[in-house]
């Protein structure tokens, strides 16, 4: 199943958000994320934290291949188990959609 349908989304309500927008994540966070996924010489899953159409954290990890001759990176991504994340946990099923403070 496509990832944009695990997060609750419709197809069109997918496209055109960032990659920052659907962690929701802090900029540092989201420029680490994007670090580690784009990395081609570690092919280490990277894990990180999807925000759900209905507000509430999934985590997810990205298992990535980088083809140098076709110059493309295929990934896939695996639910996980509830984790560490800013502030707080997974498991707390705290919404993170229009949280303050």
């Amino acid at each position: 199943m496509l990832v944009f349908q695990q997060l609750g989304y419709q197809r069109g309500e997918f496209e055109g958000r960032t990659l920052g927008q659907l962690m929701g994540s802090s900029r540092r966070s989201t420029a680490a994320a994007v670090a580690a996924i784009l990395d081609e010489h570690n092919t280490a899953p990277v894990e990180l934290r999807m925000r759900c159409r209905d507000g509430l954290a999934k985590g997810l990890r990205l298992h990535r291949h980088y083809d140098a001759q076709e110059r493309l990176m295929y990934i896939v991504a695996e639910e996980v188990a509830a984790g560490p994340a800013e502030g707080a946990g997974l498991g707390e099923q705290r919404r993170v959609a229009g949280r303050t403070g």
